[in-house]
């Protein structure tokens, strides 16, 4: 009886790691610290890989700074900064067909003797208040911009958090991610030792949240609720108060960097009955 028992726990034992061998070449993030200031609210264990191959197949390389970048060489000034959500991390596509990396291709035919260069510090779920909160600690991090990239998904934000957008998270060095993957304590560490060596029950995790949000996504009043958010929901009065909030926010911007700035909007798009539909918030 102990015999077998033990020939039970070792083919266990050798069923989870064949799984997780598996699972390592499908679904591979490692830790991610999270941070009180900053231009986001976190980043990943720095020097890392990211792999998924759920909605698409890719391995994405998160740099020394713990952004996902193919490279983190910055020069003294000229690069552009990119600051978005997941998007512009497209940590489910190519690293060779993401659009910021597209972009440092045509920077590289473009400047031969100069080199310009696209840097992302996205953080994926970001929206743009989330990126004007984080707008000073990034210029702070990354100093030499040229010009900073606000990409963006929609336009539906609160007015109470589109108010509060400019309280700024401020920059510290202690706030890197290299300084923060230095000094973590023994528990972080054998919790990253844990994600990254068993990520098995971590992708059972992942999917079971992504059934939960599939299924509340299809509930009987789910659709109904988001008709009423849109335009017509606003009074002339609230939309007067929504346009200067928006001015006051945008002005922020303008005196806090000298660079050039950008809003891209990269729209959700969303399959429906009758085809594709997209809904474009920005002219």
């Amino acid at each position: 009886m102990c015999k077998q028992i033990i020939q039970w726990i070792v083919a266990i034992a050798v069923s989870i790691l064949i799984l997780n061998c598996i699972v390592s070449f499908y679904a591979l993030s490692p830790g991610f610290l999270h941070r009180g200031g900053g231009a986001t609210r976190g980043v990943w264990m720095p020097e890392s890989f990211i792999v998924k191959g759920d909605e698409g197949r890719s391995i994405s390389r998160v740099d020394s700074n713990g952004y996902v970048n193919e490279e983190d060489e910055l020069t003294e000034s000229g690069y552009v900064l990119f600051m978005g959500n997941s998007q512009s991390n497209g940590i489910q596509v190519d690293a060779n067909k993401r659009y910021i990396s597209l972009l440092n291709y045509k920077f590289q035919e473009a400047s031969a003797d100069k080199r310009v260069y696209a840097y992302n510090i996205s953080a994926d779920g970001s929206d743009f208040c989330d990126l004007v909160s984080g707008f000073t600690a990034a210029t702070q991090e990354f100093p030499n911009s040229r010009a900073v990239v606000l990409q963006i998904g929609s336009m539906d934000w609160s007015l109470d958090k589109l108010q509060n957008c400019t309280e700024q998270r401020l920059f510290t060095e202690e706030q890197t991610g290299t300084y923060m993957a230095a000094h973590l304590s023994a528990g972080q560490k054998m919790r990253h030792m844990i994600k990254v060596g068993l990520p098995f029950p971590i992708y059972l995790k992942e999917v079971k949240m992504k059934e939960v949000k599939l299924e509340f996504s299809n509930a009987f009043w789910h659709s109904e609720v988001k008709e009423t958010l849109g335009e017509e929901s606003f009074s002339d009065a609230e939309r007067g108060v929504y346009e200067q909030t928006l001015k006051a926010v945008c002005s922020f911007l303008r005196q806090n960097y000298d660079g050039q700035l950008v809003v891209l909007e990269l729209p959700s798009i969303s399959l429906k009955g009758g085809g594709v539909n997209w809904r474009t918030a920005m002219a």
